[in-house]
């Protein structure tokens, strides 16, 4: 973020006026305008319950998160059996919903006026997107609707020369009050032996979704949650008629063994760092549509290819929990099942506003020693890297030319033996635990821009807590391990 911040007021007359004000760091214009955020949100609370100031407030927000492939065909008019009741956010990730509505219209105003029909007038849309027949709908609460801003969006194909839409990802993120959320809804590459397609996918639709995050940043690792649903088409590597025989008698367990999703993610092979909960229900693919006998003419085998994942940042990643995961087998238009996950999880609802701000409290500093690095990714030709870590969060007032360690040189084992002080605002044990400290390692190119090994959220509470303050941090890139960053971390 820069260090400058252009604020526009409305004098009496009606009339805007622009100031610019510039700031020591980044990391004061962020506090600065997460302040005048916070006012503005207090303002908009004037009429409800006062807000007490030093005091990090929490209101618990539960998600419902669908997914279903559609095969081309509209689905029943009354879709209850599928789209619970009583969530305040409500996300759908739709596949093969390319068909034509029988009274005219397109399949995209159809598909979400069937959806807004089951939610009721208490919801509202906070996006839509498309890509071909992929489709990524959102809805939330009316009553929250005043509290969501930053709504954005983002497209990536994987089909046939990586440009066709039948296959690939739509994701759509925005803030609701002062969390931020990431649906994420895709279609992955067909066919059993396609193992490493699907993964490619995944790893091509985060890379494409890298634009809705800042500079260095995994869109799956910036926002606070992140839910992943779609026709993902991992198959069971069994025949046909022993998943029959294991589904008839019920033994889940013994089918996903051999689900190639569960395999990829145990060997860390793709979404790394994402939860799927227990899965109690019978495969969701292939079906004779109008039925849920399986499929008797291509003879595929009956597969989970219908899955949400989801995971969270460190401030939320205690709170987020997934209290259901089905299908909904009684849905019969299409060759899949309809599935479905809901949770609960805690939002925050106004940006930290000090007690007194009139009085800023003693200065404290993080002190980071013993940084090293081990496992990272090899970025250059020679089979090593050039690391060197950047540090930043509205946790810390640093600038960029204090919030980074020196180059260590070759190496994919980098040890620094400096100690890192990073100024800190506010030290109220509350706000460092919902305000984590990212840290990303860079590769020095001189030839070229600088590239991203891995990057990662410190929880500092966590950490401080630690026995004396050591920490691990696992970095992430695309979505796969890219190494982890050991340290001490203490206040001074």
């Amino acid at each position: 973020m820069p260090n400058k911040l252009n604020i526009v007021t409305i004098d009496a007359k009606g009339k805007p006026k622009t100031e610019l004000y510039t700031f020591e760091s980044s990391g004061d214009a962020e506090r600065a305008y997460s302040t005048l955020r916070a006012f503005r949100s207090l303002a908009a609370r004037a009429t409800s319950a006062p807000t007490a100031r030093g005091v990090v407030v929490k209101q618990e927000v539960t998600v419902f998160q669908g997914s279903m492939n559609m095969g081309d065909a509209p689905t029943v008019d009354d879709v209850s059996a599928w789209v619970l009741p009583g969530s305040d956010i409500y996300a759908f990730s739709l596949q093969e919903a390319g068909y034509k509505p029988e009274g005219g219209g397109t399949a995209e105003a159809h598909v979400q006026a069937t959806l807004a029909r089951a939610l009721g007038d208490q919801y509202q849309v906070v996006l839509a997107v498309s890509l071909g027949p992929i489709r990524n709908i959102v809805f939330v609460r009316s009553s929250l609707a005043p509290l969501v801003s930053e709504v954005v969006s983002g497209t990536e194909a994987t089909g046939i020369g990586h440009v066709v839409s039948n296959k690939g990802g739509v994701g759509i993120g925005f803030k609701l009050a002062e969390t931020s959320f990431l649906f994420v809804a895709s279609h992955l590459a067909a066919h059993d032996g396609e193992v490493e397609r699907r993964n490619s996918d995944y790893r091509e639709i985060l890379h494409g979704l890298s634009k809705l995050a800042p500079k260095g940043m995994c869109a799956s690792d910036y926002f606070d949650h992140v839910f992943w649903a779609g026709d993902l088409n991992y198959r069971l590597e069994m025949g046909r008629d022993e998943a029959i025989t294991l589904i008839t008698a019920g033994n889940i367990e013994r089918l996903l063994l051999r689900d190639q999703l569960r395999v990829q993610h145990t060997d860390n092979k793709v979404f790394f760092g994402f939860t799927e909960g227990e899965i109690t229900f019978t495969p969701t693919y292939k079906f004779e549509p109008g039925t849920r006998e399986f499929d008797s003419k291509k003879m595929r085998t009956p597969s989970y290819t219908d899955r949400i994942l989801f995971r969270a940042t460190p401030p939320y990643a205690k709170t987020l929990v997934q209290t259901r995961y089905d299908a909904c087998h009684t849905i019969m238009t299409s060759d899949h099942s309809p599935i479905f996950a809901t949770f609960a999880t805690n939002v925050l609802l106004h940006p930290y506003v000090p007690a007194d701000l009139s009085a800023p409290g003693p200065s404290r500093t993080l002190v980071i020693s013993r940084l090293a690095g081990r496992g990272l990714r090899a970025m250059d030709l020679n089979g090593f890297s050039d690391p060197y870590c950047v540090f930043s969060g509205s946790c810390v007032s640093v600038d960029a030319a204090t919030a980074k360690t020196p180059v260590v040189k070759k190496s994919l084992e980098p040890m620094w033996a400096e100690n890192f002080r990073l100024p800190v605002a506010i030290t109220d044990p509350a706000f460092l635990a919902m305000h984590p400290l990212c840290i990303i390692v860079m590769d020095e190119d001189k030839t070229s821009k600088d590239d991203v090994i891995g990057a990662g959220w410190l929880d500092l509470s966590a950490a401080l807590a630690a026995p004396d303050g050591v920490f691990e941090l696992t970095l992430r890139a695309d979505g796969l391990p890219a190494g982890v960053i050991t340290g001490v971390v203490q206040l001074e």
